[in-house]
Formats: C-alpha cells, sequence, structure tokens
C-alpha cells in the first residue's frame, strides 16, 4: 500500500521550477528518505504531501485518496510533522507543548499520561513535564519536538530535516531513538535530509532528486551498490567519502 502518492507532479514558485513532471509512491510502514542537493525539491515534496502548496500540475494522494484542500484539518491530524525549527511554544511547558493537539481532537482523555509516555521513549526524564523550551538543550528540544510530532499516534510522519542542526553526538542519539520507535510504533516515514550517512542508517528507500527532477527511488542498499546515473554515484562518493 503507497501512503502518499504523487502523479505527475509539477510545481513552480513563479518562474522558478521546484518539481518537474514528479510521479512516486511511498510505501506503507517504511522510512524512505529523500535526498539531493540545496534546491533539489526535497522540502516542497513534503509540504506537497501536507497541503502547505497545490502543485502546479498534477495529482497528490494521501491514504489512498485525493488531496481535498477544502477538508486539510481532518487530513493533517493523520499527519505529523516535523522541521529543523522545532516551533515549540515558548510559553507553554514539555507537555503542554507535547499534548497540544488534544485541544484539536477531545479525544485524549488523559493527554499527560500520552506524554509522559513519549518522553520515556525518547529519553526525555518525565520530571521535564513543567519545564519550559528555554530551559532545554537543542537535542531535548528536539526530543519533544518528536513527541509532539507522534502525539496521535499518525500513521505518516513528516521530517523535515529536522536533526541537522545538532551536534553529531545527539544527532546519532536521536537517530537511534527514531529506530527504536518505529519498532514499537511502525509508521510511514519521509525523511529529507542532506545527510547520506542518515540515510544510510535510517531508511528502507532512498529518494534522490536533483533540480526538481527524480533521478532514483529503490531500496537504500541499491541506490548505495548500483546508483542509476553518474549525478547519483558522484552525489554517494561524496557524502560517504
Amino acid at each position: 500500500m503507497k501512503v502518499a502518492e504523487f502523479a505527475g507532479i509539477t510545481h513552480r514558485y513563479n518562474d522558478q521550477v521546484a518539481i518537474k513532471n514528479l510521479s512516486i509512491g511511498f510505501e506503507a510502514n517504511k522510512i524512505t528518505a529523500i535526498i539531493g542537493m540545496s534546491g533539489s525539491g526535497k522540502s516542497t515534496a513534503l509540504q506537497l504531501i501536507n497541503g502547505l502548496v497545490r502543485p502546479t500540475l498534477g495529482d497528490v494522494r494521501v491514504f489512498n485518496q485525493a488531496l481535498n484542500y477544502n477538508e486539510l484539518t481532518s487530513m493533517r491530524l493523520k499527519i505529523g510533522y516535523m522541521v529543523q525549527n522545532t516551533g515549540l511554544f515558548p510559553h507553554l511547558t514539555v507537555a503542554q507543548n507535547i499534548s497540544i493537539a488534544s485541544k484539536l481532537t477531545g479525544e485524549q482523555t488523559n493527554p499527560l499520561n500520552r506524554a509522559e509516555e513519549l518522553m520515556e521513549l525518547v529519553n526525555i526524564p518525565v520530571t521535564f513535564k513543567k519545564k519550559y523550551p528555554y530551559q532545554l538543550s537543542g537535542g531535548e528540544q528536539q526530543r519533544v519536538g518528536i513527541c509532539r510530532a507522534l502525539f496521535l499516534n499518525p500513521p505518516l510522519l513528516l521530517m523535515d530535516e529536522p536533526l541537522g542542526a545538532l551536534d553529531p553526538l545527539t544527532r546519532h542519539e536521536i537517530q537511534n531513538e527514531i529506530r527504536k520507535l518505529q519498532e514499537i510504533e511502525p509508521r510511514s516515514i519521509l525523511l529529507v535530509t542532506h545527510d547520506l550517512r542518515e540515510a544510510k542508517k535510517l531508511a528502507d528507500f532512498i529518494v534522490v532528486m536533483d533540480s526538481g527532477r527524480l533521478l532514483q527511488f529503490d531500496t537504500t542498499e541499491n541506490v548505495l551498490q548500483k546508483p542509476s546515473n553518474e549525478k547519483v554515484k558522484k552525489l554517494i562518493d561524496a557524502s560517504l567519502s
């Protein structure tokens, strides 16, 4: 089953083409990394899935349905979204930041239980639940961001270079926690990253993009061992040298 699909997607920002005739489907309950140079269209791909931008041409399908731009709120409740800047609310505590989605659904009878459960999974002491974002390190803030994105247990998680600003050790630790979370609560994850080592460690599949075009989409092993063309090979060699 495909959790999200692009059919002939082209998207332009004014006269600049961000995505060019992209047709691709993302597997359910797998981690797919989207890699490429800056300006290759990686982040735009996630924004198209979440309905933040509408394609100039083509169709987007999410959860086997054409994206309905008049009913985005209900669809977005099934999608977690993480970016490099966590966007935590500075006036809310850790627990309040994590459980804020409960105010949108009204279904979470005891949001604190879910918040504490997630905090334990990503190695945040539950004693931190009353702290504020400014009292946390960058890595701790990113862990809170993961908890918030997963609070409603969404079947799809979009991650736009969420670990890019972290130091190598913290990044390594959170990568391990993402793998652990995937084993405990499997879901579809689309991870935009400029770090091929991160993609190699986390992803089941890799999408390679360049200037809005798809260069290769295959299992991680096949992309690394059998690059489809010279551009992909150069990217791999430069990233892993």
